[in-house]
């Protein structure tokens, strides 16, 4: 006999199983690194053209960037406006460790975003963030004293504390304007659903404290590179990485280009076919995987240029 509270329970246990069955995510699976702003700058214009064109030299810039990457790694670096937060009057101080960012912005919406931090879009299964202790942000309203991360909810006595990093995923809704009568509800900074990755020499230190080598292996620094073109390209930069994280990685998933011409110019650059490659080789034995994890070790990148994204 089935007692009741043993039925119920399977009941329910039931119900789960019909739901996962029909889940349909309400999030994207892809998380996207943007760059390229910087190279953007020598064709600012490209937003207002009914599609996105590079010119030879800013073609050229782009795969180089894209080569480093899938060489090397994503870089870690500092903002100096971010270690302070303004809450209403209030000011918070917070860590100031190296980041990295990524959105969860559909294709669709990511020609705008592209526009302010560069159109080419590096793209990954939102594990390879899991794996780095990454995490979405919370957005708080700039203006309003109504927060329970902010004063006076956590006490009046209440200090952050330099390890207190859950304070490094705080982002405004809305970004800062020059003229402040200027007011919109158009949430500026909330609409780019961003993630971060965050990482500093106290975060290692306490990494080390817990055994967690795992998570400390997946971060390296600049000086460990002996590669002499990649000193130089870093040299060249205005702003200098802190850390790397390598995306020689299974969870790698996606390549916007930031045109059709450095989409066709990457399809024939054997260097970075070869790079691809070594990431996710070409699956060679008969086994037969039945999760879908180890299939990502072999999965082929998505690659499409940013005009397609409109498609999405």
């Amino acid at each position: 006999m089935v007692c009741g509270n043993s039925r119920q329970i399977e009941n329910i246990q039931k119900r789960e199983d019909v739901m996962y069955k029909n889940y349909r995510p309400a999030h994207s699976d892809f998380l996207i690194h943007w760059t390229g702003r910087d190279i953007d700058k020598k064709d600012p214009d490209w937003i207002n053209e009914s599609s996105s064109i590079t010119s030879k030299k800013v073609t050229q810039l782009y795969l180089s960037r894209l080569k480093y990457i899938l060489k090397f790694s994503l870089w870690m670096t500092k903002d100096k406006k971010s270690e302070f937060l303004s809450i209403g009057p209030d000011t918070i101080k917070r860590p100031y460790p190296a980041r990295t960012c990524f959105t969860e912005l559909k294709l669709s919406e990511v020609r705008s975003h592209a526009a302010e931090y560069g159109r080419l879009g590096i793209g990954f299964k939102r594990f390879f963030l899991f794996d780095r202790l990454g995490g979405p942000m919370i957005y708080y309203q700039n203006k309003r004293r109504g927060n329970w991360f902010f004063p006076p909810y956590f006490g009046e006595s209440a200090e952050y504390r330099p390890y207190d990093y859950f304070a490094c995923f705080l982002k405004p809704m809305v970004k800062e304007r020059k003229d402040p009568s200027n007011i919109t509800m158009v949430y500026s900074f909330y609409d780019e659903s961003e993630w971060r990755i965050i990482y500093s020499q106290q975060i290692e230190g306490r990494l080390s404290k817990l055994n967690r080598s795992d998570v400390i292996s997946k971060f390296r620094k600049p000086n460990d590179i002996e590669d002499k073109d990649f000193k130089e390209y870093i040299q060249k930069n205005d702003i200098k990485p802190e850390y790397l994280i390598p995306v020689k990685d299974r969870w790698l998933s996606m390549i916007i280009f930031p045109s059709l011409a450095v989409k066709v110019e990457a399809e024939r650059n054997e260097e970075i076919r070869n790079l691809l490659e070594e990431i996710k080789p070409r699956k060679s034995s008969n086994t037969f995987y039945d999760k879908p994890a180890p299939w990502e070790r072999h999965s082929k990148l998505i690659e499409l240029d940013i005009d397609a994204c409109r498609n999405f």
